[in-house]
């Protein structure tokens, strides 16, 4: 993920993982803020070997310092990342001209869906990745780069 800082702690982060499809895509943009502290369904972004990862807030566990449990929406584990390694919370994704709230209408139906649909989105997601990229190859090789 790249980032880009704002004014007043809030910062631009291009997403390029698909830990968190179909809700935010490879190139989708999240606008963050610092300093937040995120409660159970939001967005969270942390970093996990130097990498900026950002995973949905799945519990929070408090005692002397709160450990948030994190998960993406299309990944399967949760990790345990303390409270101390929160680099800020997503405010809003931007894909084109659209914009989407992690707590919005289009986030709670996804939520509520992807239980049930994990594996096969999981196929369907994996069919469609091989196929984008067989196509692109094709392309390339007969002489398109579009």
């Amino acid at each position: 993920m790249n980032t880009s800082h704002g004014r007043e702690g809030v910062f631009l982060v291009k997403a390029d993982g698909g830990s968190m499809w179909p809700f935010i895509r490879r190139g989708d943009t999240l606008v963050c803020r610092e300093g937040v502290t995120p409660a159970a369904g939001d967005l969270a972004l942390y970093r996990r070997e130097g990498i900026l990862v950002c995973h949905r807030v799945a519990g929070v566990e408090h005692g002397k310092m709160a450990v948030f449990l994190l998960r993406g929406d299309f990944s399967g584990g949760e990790e345990r990342v303390p409270s101390t390694e929160i680099k800020g919370v997503v405010l809003e994704v931007l894909r084109g001209t659209r914009r989407f709230s992690p707590g919005g209408r289009k986030a709670r139906l996804l939520l509520a869906l992807l239980p049930a649909a994990r594996p096969g989105l999981r196929g369907a997601a994996a069919l469609y990745m091989a196929g984008k990229k067989a196509s692109a190859r094709l392309l390339r090789k007969k002489g398109y780069n579009g």
